[in-house]
């Protein structure tokens, strides 16, 4: 599962990346350009986590995509407070991705885990 998690976690960093870097080069503050990247990556990686990583077999509801956007928020904003302080530092953006997800992957692993789709949580 957790191999599956960071292929999934690997297509949002590309994805954020990705959109992050076409927002900077096109002239849009780091700080205004990450927050589109990343809610285009979280839409992508809930369908991913949801189908491939937890391979959950229930059909949707509403407050599993509530449990999901809880835990999708909170890991932002840690993310982009961390990136926030790194680019403020003068860390070329598309590096303050990088270590900005590298050092919240764990968090979210565990909160899409155990709160979002209640992996071996009693249900």
């Amino acid at each position: 599962m957790i191999l599956r998690f960071l292929v999934v976690g690997g297509l949002g960093f590309a994805i954020d990346l990705g959109c992050t870097a076409l927002l900077v080069w096109s002239g849009v503050s780091p700080f205004y350009a990450r927050p589109p990247a990343m809610v285009v990556a979280t839409l992508v990686t809930w369908i991913a986590n949801r189908s491939f990583t937890f391979q959950v077999k229930e059909k949707t509801s509403l407050a599993e995509g509530l449990r999901y956007a809880a835990t999708a928020l909170a890991a932002a904003a840690a993310n982009y407070a961390i990136y926030s302080l790194l680019v403020w530092k003068d860390c070329p953006p598309l590096l303050a991705v990088a270590i900005a997800s590298v050092l919240q992957a764990g968090a979210s692993y565990v909160g899409y885990r155990k709160f979002a789709f209640r992996i071996d949580t009693p249900k």
